[in-house]
Parts: C-alpha cells; structure tokens; sequence
C-alpha cells in the first residue's frame, strides 16, 4: 500500500457516512490526489454558500439559524469538522498517517474573503444571542482575517449579554491585535466578578503587550489582591485570578511575585 493509497483508505474510514465510492472519486479526480483538499471537499454542504446565505434571514428558528452558519463556514477551512477528524488522526484514529502530512492537514486553510465576512456579521447583528456566539465562536480559527472587523468584535465583547461577551473576548484574542486594541475592554471586565476570569483566561496566550501598560491597567486587582492577603492569605478569593495575571505578565517579560506584592512594589 503506497501513500495515495493510505491517504485514501484514511478517507474512507474517517468518513463512514460518505460512500467509498464517492470518496475515491473526489480523492482521485476533484483533489487530484490531495489529501487535505479531498477532505476538505468531502466535508462541504450539499447547498450552495449563496443559497445557504440567502435562507438565513428567511428562517426564524435560532435553531435553524445555528445549523445554517455551520454548514455556511464549512465551505471554509479549517472548520469544526475538519479540526475535529484532524485531531482524531492525531491519536492515530480511525488509522494513522504518514508523518510528513500530518503537519499539512493541520495547516491546511481556505479562508473567507473581507466582503464575505461583512456579510455574516450583518446577517447575525439582529439575531438570538445564541447564533451570535456561535458565529463569534466558529470564527475562531480567522483571526487575521478578521481585523478589519475589530470593531464590531469589540463591540460584542462590551455586550451586557456575557455568553456573547465571553466568545468575543475569546475571539479577540485569536487576533493579531485584538488584545492590544481592546486592552480597555479586558482591564475593564476585571471589575466584573463574573467577567474576570473569562477575560484573563482570554489574554494568557498573548505575547507583545505593553508590561507596564498591563500593569497600571489591572491594578485594581492587584491591590485588591494584596488587601485579601492579611486575612485569607495568599490562596485568597482572588488566587485564581492572580495566577492568571501572573502568566499573562510573565509572557510579556514581568514576574509578579508574591513578596513583591505583600511589600507594595506592584
């Protein structure tokens, strides 16, 4: 069994509900023998991105509305059911792989155009708060893609309806710039006990922000920290979000200590 061969017998097994009959013909006519492209091809909608686009606003059931986006973005790559067989092969399942097209099919991308984009985000703007965030959520995987929307996402994230704040933090966050623009809305949710986390947890994998601007910004909660110290010690009611604090300071090159904090430095 050569490598087009294992490539194709992936195919057939990752996607049980497609024929193999189908699979090899899009493996060997559509794909050209491209793995990535076959998979990707295999997982598109049966309906046109037009059409599906076109019953959007025609159909009220949130329900609907969220089965609509998903079939929308997996004309788009990667999308949920890309990423998640991808990840599957990754353990080995439903079988493995050559190690060289592993890393391919991880990479593998197809993404929205700008005009595209601006259309989804005018489609959703008057729609339940759940097919909000499953557009902010499923979005994920473009944040470059989505710059020239930062506003907008911003926007989303200073909404009083937090499930649809918590996913455009998240989403900012896989921006190039997202965090760093937006540096206000996070230091701002802090205030919020609800909010918190979610916006620390948003900004620990960021890595070129202003140390010193991060600091001033979130010494709200660093003094309020240190005040709970004398009473509860430093496992306090805010411990969990000062080891968050801590691993976004120390990405962006400060170590925010507990000796430091208990003499006043920070």
């Amino acid at each position: 069994m050569d490598k087009y061969d294992r490539h194709l017998n992936f195919l057939i097994k990752a996607l049980p509900g497609i024929d193999a009959e189908v699979c090899t013909n899009v493996f060997l006519n559509d794909a050209k023998r491209d793995v990535r492209k076959a998979l990707f091809f295999l997982l598109q909608p049966k309906e046109e991105k037009e059409d599906l686009m076109d019953s959007f606003p025609v159909t009220e059931s949130a329900e609907e509305q969220v089965v609509l986006l998903n079939k929308i973005l997996h004309c788009y790559c990667p999308n949920e059911s890309f990423t998640k067989i991808v990840g599957l092969l990754s353990k080995g399942k439903p079988c493995k792989i050559d190690t060289a097209t592993l890393p391919k099919l991880k990479n593998f991308r197809r993404v929205p155009r700008t005009d595209f984009l601006r259309k989804l985000f005018l489609l959703v703007q008057k729609s339940d708060p759940n097919v909000i965030v499953t557009l902010l959520t499923i979005l994920r995987p473009f944040g470059r893609e989505l710059e020239p929307f930062w506003a907008t996402i911003d926007a989303y994230a200073n909404f009083r309806n937090t499930d649809i704040a918590k996913a455009a933090l998240n989403l900012l966050s896989k921006m190039p710039s997202g965090v760093q623009k937006s540096i206000m809305t996070f230091a701002n949710h802090t205030a919020n006990p609800e909010m918190c986390i979610p916006a620390l947890s948003a900004m620990q994998h960021v890595y070129d922000l202003d140390s010193k601007m991060v600091i001033n910004l979130f010494s709200p909660l660093i003094n309020e920290y240190r005040r709970l110290m004398p009473s509860q010690g430093k496992m306090n009611d805010l411990w969990e979000e000062f080891r968050l604090l801590q691993r976004i300071l120390k990405n962006n090159g400060v170590i925010l200590s507990i000796p430091d904090i208990r003499s006043g430095f920070f």
